[in-house]
């Protein structure tokens, strides 16, 4: 056995049963990771098919402390990771685990993610949320360059399951979603490879977090609160740094490590920086009359397709938008009418009542 999926959970049992009808033909081993309230718990093992590893966790863990617990237990060489977040789709499991396989310095591979809106037996497909092209750089350090320049999560996808541990274990020692991911992904990224393969892995829906806006995003963060920004920052720093020297990663004769870690970063959160947005919170600590800064939320009004969108009937009706199917850059997001078409029949099965 190659692989093995986990699916860590927490409080969302509503979207667990139509994961697992799409896992039920896997021939992969599936571990729910489950730190949900003795509530949600119940209605999620009812779910649960014998054949699943049921693994009940300490509602007060973190997402790491959680994964870095049960990856401990695997064997396999690779594991998927599921977010109970997204409908993550089994087709694309073998084109990653391929890549992986023909790929030995690759540590992870990734599909696209899309995000989508459902109501009244309409499926919205509406965006692109993860798209960034592979990172497959030979120096480690140009791979965190590019991984923080356009960062985007990586979290969940097939993984070489001891790099994975790793890179968990550095992200335990910081605190706060915030760092603790950044960190998992460039602790990954400077073990090995990162590929992109176009296949569509999963599509997110619009639940928010569990965690407060303001210490899930950075930008919401430094404005709420700068010297804490700063101070976790620090400790981040210090723990990717120290990562790098212990995998002998060096710089420049000239150049300091903390130096171009950075600037890399000065890259990373002007990319998330809103002038607009920090003079409006500047304007309220002065005490001007202002309405306060909303949330980073999203909220995709829905209307009547368009020409130029997709609409499919099947069991449902799936509306892919325009913005998907000619997203930009165009060399970056390929997304085939075969693929359409093997995602919209394993979204009927998803949704079946």
């Amino acid at each position: 056995m190659l692989l093995t999926i986990v699916i860590p959970t927490r409080n969302r049992p509503q979207n667990l049963a139509g994961q697992l009808k799409l896992f039920q033909r896997s021939p992969y081993p599936i571990v729910v990771a489950d730190s949900s309230d003795v509530e949600n718990a119940a209605r999620i093992r009812q779910v649960l098919p014998k054949t699943i590893c049921y693994r009940a966790l300490d509602p007060g863990l973190s997402l790491y402390d959680k994964l870095e617990e049960v990856l401990r237990t695997i064997d396999t060489p690779f594991v998927l990771l599921a977010s109970d977040r997204k409908i993550t789709f089994p087709h694309a499991i073998e084109p990653l685990l391929e890549h992986l396989i023909a790929h030995e310095d690759h540590v992870t591979a990734m599909g696209y993610v899309l995000g989508f809106s459902s109501s009244n037996d309409v499926v919205d497909i509406n965006r692109v949320v993860f798209f960034t092209p592979t990172l497959d750089q030979p120096d480690p350090l140009r791979r965190h360059y590019h991984l923080m320049q356009r960062y985007q999560s990586w979290s969940f996808a097939v993984f070489r399951t001891r790099p994975l541990i790793r890179a968990l274990a550095q992200a335990r020692r910081v605190v706060g979603p915030v760092f603790q991911e950044v960190l998992m992904m460039n602790a990954l990224a400077l073990q090995g490879k990162m590929a992109r393969l176009p296949v569509i892995l999963s599509l997110q829906s619009e639940e928010r977090s569990f965690h407060p806006p303001k210490r899930n995003d950075p930008f919401y963060w430094f404005l709420d609160d700068i010297g804490s920004f700063f101070h976790h920052y620090i400790a981040y720093r210090a723990a990717l740094t120290d990562f790098a020297r212990e995998l002998g990663i060096e710089t420049q004769s000239h150049v300091h490590l903390d130096q171009i870690v950075d600037m890399i970063h000065a890259v990373w959160l002007r990319r998330n920086f809103d002038d607009g947005v920090l003079n409006h919170a500047a304007r309220l600590l002065l005490g001007d009359a202002i309405p306060p800064i909303p949330g980073p939320h999203i909220n995709i009004p829905s209307h009547a397709p368009s020409s130029r969108d997709l609409v499919i009937q099947k069991k449902q009706r799936y509306v892919w938008r325009d913005e998907v199917l000619s997203a930009e850059p165009r060399d970056e997001i390929v997304i085939s009418r075969d693929e359409i078409d093997s995602v919209t029949e394993q979204l009927d099965l998803y949704f079946e009542r």
